[in-house]
């Protein structure tokens, strides 16, 4: 043995090559030759000289590998890894023989020394190693020749394998081999570890399941910490969070480290700890308990490590009772004692442990915990507020460069290496300003950028609220202090509080202020793309409550306006972060491409401004247009000469990345195009240079223009809405290109019918964003496209029945509306006649009533259009028509064909229209071209419907001397035979009689003739001329100086229709009959005609024709003469039919009593004042409508304020005597009329209130006493008796408290206000509500009173009768049964809940003054009719606590107390037992959940816990916690609304900021606790149930089940039924 160790490898390297082969070829025929008894006693010495020789082979290798490498490094050649020794060349192929004596055949391998592996391998080793062990120089040798081996051939081989069997050996044994060679072992390891990490293969994501068994082995006998230090340096990077789900070996790594954790040194600990610290931020909770049982170890070597490991441990703490369960209370526990004072004593790197658990709790599902994390975390930004305070605002430094990196591939390991080497230089127990800086860039914005794209908004909010913190906080942090124009001390106003709040409409107000500051440039970049970005990405998709798509259209117009902001690179990454977003959101597709849209939209990079361009690269451009060449074949056009200037650069990347992606978008099926899409394309090639818009465009438009030839209407609708958006973002310069694409394409057959409707589809959608004149250039080409659908063959198919229904575009011709949309969008002054040409050449046509009603439609439809054109001015126009019309007059006259010719006075008109073309057409020579009257009909039309547009200045004489000779010309039309002419012209002659023209004198008495005529000779009253011309002779009545003589007047009254006056359906005969009595003609007949008005104004039942004949009657009676008698008759008549059948009649004469109450003479009002009152009042009681009832009120209120004041104090002595009569019936009626005389006499009234004020106490005691102690059942509360009486007298008290506020704290209505507080709880809704309402008056005047120091406070003792603690409390538990009830609406609810808040705050303010803290010595001091109020409000609360207190009192009374001495549970401590029990009502209410009334109790939460502050609230935190906990959580055991949930959340956020972060979660962990174990105890119950009673749980599940399949046999009903 001492002569193995004499061989060294410096002399076996000294020897040639020659003897080392032969030596080799000696010992392979020594070992095949010989057997193992013979070679036992040489063996030791031979392996010896191998294992030399092939260290040195090994050690050769080495060197030459690294000589390779250098050169490699310097002159840049790659060399092949298989570099060849020759002494390893000599054993490719060698063979042993065991030492078994078995023969070993020869075989080949790929590495230059694999005898030395299989001589070393593991199997070899573990049967040899007791002989081996023999020579410790062996074992050094092998392993650093496997050593070697492995790093120059880069396999998986280690010399750990070689002593992998070691396991089963002596501890001494392990320890004489092994020990003094570990320093090669654990080199060798890390070798091994760095070649894993290094490897491409994806199973390879650590180190191996032996090398870690090994090295967790060995690890307790590691002493030198820099051996085991570089060991971790490699082992720690494979704690990475992306590879804990596929690293199966990650427990073993976190063993192994356990293992060697006691030799470390301080770096490789605080690698450690900053590895831990990202572990701790999201991994699972065994990894977690493995972190904490290391930092447990640590803590023994580095006592500094002991608090932060214990508050990680307690933080990680698990329920002992529960598997699985979290130990709440020692979390809880462990987050109380993190300050700001602890982590100026811990230092950076244990703060950041503490930290990361709470990053990790900021996502917990448990509030508490998530609240308790917030709080440490906004602990430490005090912290760190109080290092930066002595500094000033510093610049921007590099930590920020840190944070703007985006695609940094190594950005997780730079912030790591900077916060290690920060703690390093700065030490683990002082903070620097450095390192505090360090920590909020690199580890608190980053995790708020992940903490603010959560899916859970209540996370969210966490993270958004944390944010404000700190950019209020820390202003020495340049990136934070930038934020700061976001913040606002106004609660509607600030961007953190309203960008993630409940409603809807403050989140876009807090986008809306985004962009405004985002504008006024105070927001970086680096900002922008890694805080507001994501948290507007996560917005996007948020569709709860966003019906309207409010939300989604603020988050597309903010991120579009962050494009607009931002440099290429970023503007680049956000477009494509959208496309990349495609393939993960598919459901959100169109949302994606909306904002893709929206981003193209914003592209700011013109003339060479991109960011990214190097100075060298900018004097390299693309010009390009962005429209495309003029081009007569394409049917392409040139917008003008300005051309943008894109760098080159970003032309490349659009065209080589952006491109690319849209044309993968382009078609989403075979046949199928997105609209949205195309859009996109076409915003992105109008980027692109002009080459590519001229080769991508006509392809495009060609594909979607040959999807229109498909016959699935799906594929054709897609197609068309396609091109039309296509159209809209091209601009009309391209409309010319794509319907001469769409006439080439679609030619024959079915296709010529998708041609017409596909033009007026992209009209229509284009429309809204051209200008006149824009489509001037492509107008007979659209005209032809239209006249062909409307006049060509294509119509004729049209009208073919079986054809017709095949298609949706062959039901209809929409070229009528293509018509009108051009006629809208021509410039009128040029293109005017142009529009004609279609009508004049089909005129010879129209002897057929279908072509007749084609070209009608035509000429109607470009009429709509023309007076929806901008370009019309109204010279143009006038000179336009005026020439129409009188072209038709003299053909009309001439019976022949005649030029057009243009009146003197017109023809220095500055009009540039041309007539000369309006002539054209094929037919127009022929003498006999029929229906040459429809282009007058149409230039009448045009005429009429301007003139009833037109807002006339008299002034104005430029206007009044084109209008007036339009008064001939229609004088003539009024001649002619046509009477579409006619009709028209008298609707143009009506408008114009209301114009102070000078001829309408000289022409009105031939057209006032005329129009006689017609209207005598007419035989039909409804025919449209008729109504025109009696149109007409009511205007000519009103405005000219017309006479008509008696007997035309009664010629004109005899005429059919004034005959037929009650059967009439329009009001023509109205109107002329109301014109006659505004001229005030007299005639007999006259007078029985209005009688007939006044009948037909209440019989009619059309609104119309009752409204014109209130007014005619109105207008009779006050300007004609008439007797008393005969007025009597009129008003006799409508007080009779006040009781009408029908309603609407009633309401008729209603509303024409008020007008004649408020019209007529006083002294006729006073007259008729009794006539009318009375049966008003009988009205007031009998009428069954709500309306009719309320208009009669009013009536009254205007009757009463009208007349003097004799008739009003016989009213007033009426109402009284019926009110204190003993006549039950009069009592309703004259409470009513007593109202409406309260609101209008006001203080006139004062002397009357001790009148009312017994029988108003009547009445309400005999309503309590008919309401008894029973509950009626529901819908029957109206058969309760004096309810409506009661109900009425409150109405009439609460128009006397507004009127005389100060009565309503007197004593002599105290007796009025007990009673009013017992009917809060009476089974009428009426009472209940008017009884609020009255209770809201008294404590607003109390209030007030209170204020204004009239009265004492409530503490004094002094108090109004209602403010009395018991009164209050009896109050409390009235307005609570109030929430109770079902039939609750808002209103009242409202009105509820203010009561309940001044009851409960008053109730809490005597709590607060009292001295006595006990109930029972508060509740004896009181009398005992307050005494009796306390029990009945505990009584009326109904809960087990209320019970026990009124047992408690009751028995004291009688000195039996000892049952409660012993409970030690029940508490009498004034503050609780008083306001406890509304809680607890109301929390039970709560959880009923029924919509109104639990969001009102929500609200009620809020308003209390702000009026009570910190200290009132707290002893009740846990009871109003309660509900909301079960709501937010789910356990109500009922289904709870979206909005139900986030107010309850909204509630607790507002609570929490009450109470304070500590008590509130210590309030919410007590109701966990509590839920869980009533829970838990009702589980118990019902599993002991079922085994004592196994038949009867066995009888519970199956009536649960029937019930379960009973309701959804009844879904599947409904649903049935909604089908049909």
């Amino acid at each position: 043995m001492d002569f193995i160790n004499l061989i060294s490898t410096e002399g076996v390297a000294t020897l040639p090559y020659k003897k080392k082969s032969g030596f080799l070829h000696v010992v392979k025929d020594v070992l095949e030759t010989f057997d193992e008894a013979r070679m036992v006693p040489y063996l030791l010495p031979l392996l010896a000289f191998v294992l030399r020789i092939l260290e040195s082979c090994a050690l050769n290798l080495e060197h030459q590998k690294n000589c390779i490498f250098n050169h490699n490094s310097t002159q840049g050649v790659e060399t092949s890894a298989d570099s060849e020794m020759p002494e390893v060349a000599m054993l490719e192929k060698v063979s042993y023989t065991d030492i078994t004596g078995e023969q070993k055949q020869p075989y080949s391998v790929d590495s230059k020394m694999s005898e030395a592996d299989n001589f070393l391998d593991a199997d070899f080793a573990v049967q040899k190693l007791e002989n081996i062990s023999a020579s410790p120089m062996l074992v050094a040798s092998g392993i650093q020749i496997r050593s070697v081996t492995m790093r120059h051939e880069g396999k998986d081989k280690n010399p750990a394998l070689f002593l992998s069997g070691m396991k089963d050996l002596r501890s001494l044994c392990l320890k004489e081999i092994l020990l003094p060679h570990l320093d090669i072992l654990f080199t060798s390891m890390q070798n091994l570890v760095q070649l894993r990490r290094g490897s491409k293969r994806k199973r390879i994501t650590g180190p191996g399941k032996r090398e870690l068994r090994i090295f967790k082995l060995l690890g307790k006998y590691a002493t030198r910490s820099e051996v085991v230090n570089q060991f971790v340096d490699c082992l720690l990077p494979f704690l990475d969070l992306k590879k804990v789900s596929k690293n199966e070996h990650f427990m073993e790594i976190l063993c192994v480290l356990k293992e060697v954790s006691p030799a470390l040194g301080d770096r490789s600990v605080l690698k450690m700890l900053t590895m831990f610290s990202s572990l701790l931020t999201s991994s699972t909770l065994d990894i977690r308990v493995a972190i904490c049982d290391i930092l447990k170890g640590l803590s023994k070597v580095d006592p500094s490590l002991a608090l932060p490991a214990k508050l990680v441990g307690d933080l990680n703490a698990i329920s002992l009772s529960t598997v699985g369960e979290s130990d709440y209370d020692k979390r809880l526990a462990a987050y109380e004692q993190i300050s700001p004072q602890l982590f100026s004593q811990i230092g950076e790197p244990y703060t950041l442990l503490i930290l990361s658990h709470c990053v990790y709790d900021m996502s917990s599902e448990d509030l508490s915990l998530r609240h308790s994390a917030s709080s440490c975390l906004l602990s430490f930004i005090q912290f760190s507020a109080s290092v930066l305070e002595s500094e000033e605002v510093m610049q921007q430094d590099d930590f920020e460069d840190d944070l703007k990196s985006e695609k940094k591939p190594n950005h997780i390991d730079t912030v790591k290496q900077g916060l290690l080497d920060s703690c390093i230089n700065d030490g683990c127990g002082n903070w620097s300003k450095v390192s505090v800086k360090h920590v909020i860039y690199k580890f608190f914005l980053a995790h708020v950028k992940k903490g603010i794209t959560s899916s859970e908004t209540s996370i969210q909010r966490e993270w958004v609220a944390l944010l404000r913190s700190m950019v209020l906080s820390l202003s020495g942090i340049a990136t934070l202090n930038e934020c700061k124009p976001l913040s606002s001390t106004d609660v509607e106003v600030d961007f953190f509080n309203n960008i993630l709040h409940i409603q809807k409409h403050r989140r876009s107000r807090a986008m809306t202020r985004f962009r405004n500051i985002l504008d006024a440039g105070n927001l970086s970049e680096g900002n922008l793309m890694q805080i507001f970005v994501p948290l507007f990405f996560s917005l996007l998709f948020e569709a709860k409550g966003d019906r309207e798509g409010n939300v989604v259209n603020s988050c597309l117009e903010t991120l579009a306006c962050i494009a607009g902001h931002i440099r290429w690179d970023s503007y680049f990454s956000l477009l494509m972060r959208a496309f990349r977003m495609m393939a993960s959101k598919e459901d959100n597709s169109n949302i994606l491409i909306r904002l893709i849209c929206s981003i193209l939209d914003k592209f700011h990079f013109i003339d060479g401004m991109s960011s990214t361009v190097e100075p060298e690269k900018h004097d390299i451009q693309i010009e390009i247009g962005e429209t495309a060449v003029d081009n007569p074949d394409m049917g392409l056009r040139r917008n003008g000469d300005n051309k943008n200037i894109i760098s080159l650069e970003i032309q490349e990347r659009l065209q080589k990345c952006v491109l690319p992606e849209i044309n993968k978008l382009m078609i989403s099926h075979s046949n199928v195009v997105n609209i949205s899409v195309s859009r996109v394309a076409l915003k992105l090639l109008k980027l692109m240079p002009l080459e590519t818009m001229e080769s991508e465009l006509p392809r495009i438009i060609q594909n979607i223009a040959n999807l229109l030839k498909s016959r699935p209407h799906s594929v054709r609708d897609e197609a068309r809405a396609c091109l039309a958006a296509c159209a809209k973002e091209l601009g009309p310069q391209y409309l010319q290109f794509i319907v001469k694409t769409l006439q080439t394409t679609l030619t024959r057959g079915y296709e010529l019918h998708v041609l017409g409707y596909t033009v007026n589809f992209i009209l229509l959608k284009v429309s809204s964003s051209m200008d006149t004149g824009d489509i001037d250039y492509c107008v007979q080409q659209l005209l032809e496209v239209a006249e062909n659908d409307i006049m060509g063959e294509v119509a004729e198919e049209k009208e073919v029945e079986k054809i017709s229904f095949k298609m949706k575009e062959t039901r209809s011709t929409k070229s009528f509306e293509s018509l009108q949309l051009i006629a809208r969008s021509i410039t009128f002054s040029t293109h005017a006649s142009t529009l004609l040409v279609p009508v004049r050449r089909n005129l010879h046509r129209t002897l057929t009533p279908k072509e007749k009603v084609k070209i009608e439609s035509m000429l109607r439809y470009l009429a709509t259009g023309l007076q929806a054109n901008a370009s019309v001015s109204q010279t143009d126009l006038f000179v336009f028509v005026y020439g129409l019309i009188d072209d038709g007059i003299e053909e009309e006259k001439m019976g022949r064909k005649t030029a057009l010719c243009i009146k003197p006075g017109l023809a220095s008109s500055t009009s540039s229209v041309s007539y000369k073309n309006s002539m054209e057409g094929p037919a127009d020579d022929k003498l006999d071209t029929p229906n040459r009257y429809l282009i007058s009909v149409f230039a009448l039309r045009l005429l009429e419907n301007h003139l009833k547009k037109l807002k006339v200045d008299k002034s104005d004489q430029y206007l009044i001397a084109m209008l007036d000779p339009f008064i001939e010309l229609l004088g003539h039309c009024l001649k002619s035979k046509y009477e579409g002419v006619i009709s028209h012209s008298v609707k143009c002659l009506a408008c114009l009689l209301r114009l102070p023209l000078p001829s309408i004198d000289i022409h009105s008495s031939n057209i006032t003739s005329s129009v006689f005529n017609m209207v005598l000779t007419s035989g039909k009253s409804d025919s449209p001329l008729m109504q025109s011309s009696v149109n007409l002779l009511v205007m000519l009545l009103r405005h000219a100086n017309t006479t008509i003589s008696n007997d035309q007047l009664k010629m004109l009254l005899q005429c059919p229709l004034f005959i037929d006056l009650e059967s009439i359906s329009n009001t023509i005969a109205l109107s002329l009959l109301k014109a006659i009595v505004r001229r005030k003609l007299l005639v007999p007949d006259l007078y029985d005609l209005v009688t007939r008005v006044a009948h037909l104004m209440v019989t009619s039942q059309a609104l119309l024709i009752r409204q014109q004949c209130s007014q005619l009657l109105l207008q009779f009676l006050l300007d004609y003469p008439l007797g008393a008698k005969r007025l009597q008759q009129h008003l006799d008549f409508l007080v009779a039919n006040l009781s009408y059948e029908h309603t609407s009649g009633r309401e008729a004469v209603l509303e024409m009593l008020h007008v004649i109450i408020l019209k007529f003479p006083s002294n006729v009002v006073d007259e008729q004042a009794e006539t009318i009152f009375l049966p008003l009042v009988t009205r007031l009681v009998n009428d069954s409508d709500n309306q009719v009832r309320a208009m009669v009120g009013t009536v009254l209120k205007v009757l009463i304020r009208r007349v003097s004041q004799r008739p009003l104090q016989r009213m007033l002595v009426f109402s009284l005597s019926w009110y204190t009569g003993e006549k039950q019936q009069l009592w309703r009626p004259a409470a009513q009329v007593l109202g409406l005389l309260i609101e209008v006499m006001k203080k006139s009234f004062q002397a009357h209130i001790e009148d009312v004020r017994p029988r108003v106490i009547h009445i309400l005691k005999c309503a309590l006493t008919a309401d008894g102690d029973g509950k009626p059942e529901v819908g029957e509360e109206d058969m309760l008796a004096f309810w409506q009486e009661a109900y009425y007298s409150l109405i009439m008290l609460e128009k006397l408290m507004l009127q005389f506020p100060e009565i309503s704290l007197h004593k002599d209505i105290e007796e009025i206000w007990d009673l009013i507080c017992s009917l809060l709880v009476h089974p009428h809704m009426w009472l209940r509500n008017v009884c609020g309402r009255l209770m809201a008056t008294y404590f607003t005047v109390s209030a007030s009173e209170i204020n204004m120091g009239n009265q004492t406070n409530i503490s004094s003792g002094k108090t109004a009768m209602l403010l009395q603690p018991s009164r209050l409390l009896l109050l409390a538990a009235y307005f609570c049964h109030q929430l109770d009830t079902d039939l609750l609406d808002e209103g009242t609810s409202d009105v509820v809940v203010k009561n309940l808040i001044y009851a409960t705050c008053a109730l809490h303010s005597f709590v607060k003054s009292r001295q006595e803290t006990d109930l029972s010595d508060f509740f004896f001091t009181l009398d005992a009719s307050n005494q009796s109020l306390i029990l009945k409000a505990f009584s009326f609360l109904g809960s087990k606590a209320c019970r026990e207190v009124c047992t408690y009192l009751v028995s004291r009374q009688c000195g039996d107390v000892s049952n409660f001495e012993e409970n030690e549970n029940f508490n009498q401590d004034l503050k609780i037992s008083l306001l406890e029990p509304i809680f607890k009502k109301l929390g039970k209410v709560a959880l009923k959940v029924r919509g109104v009334q639990t969001k009102s109790i929500f609200e009620w939460y809020k308003a209390i816990s702000l009026q009570m502050g910190h200290e009132g609230i707290q002893s009740h935190g846990a009871t109003i916690l309660l509900p909301l906990y079960k709501i937010t959580e789910g356990f109500a055991g009922k289904m709870i609304s979206g909005d139900l949930k986030l107010l309850a959340d909204d509630v607790l956020c507002h609570v929490k900021d009450i109470m304070g972060v500590e008590s509130f979660v210590q309030a919410y962990n007590l109701v966990r606790q509590n839920v869980k174990a009533t829970r838990d105890k009702r589980k118990k119950i019902e599993k002991i149930a079922a085994i004592v009673n196994p038949m009867r749980h066995a009888q519970k599940k199956m009536k649960l089940t029937g019930k379960r399949q009973a309701q959804k046999k009844k879904k599947i009903l409904k649903k049935k039924l909604r089908r049909g």
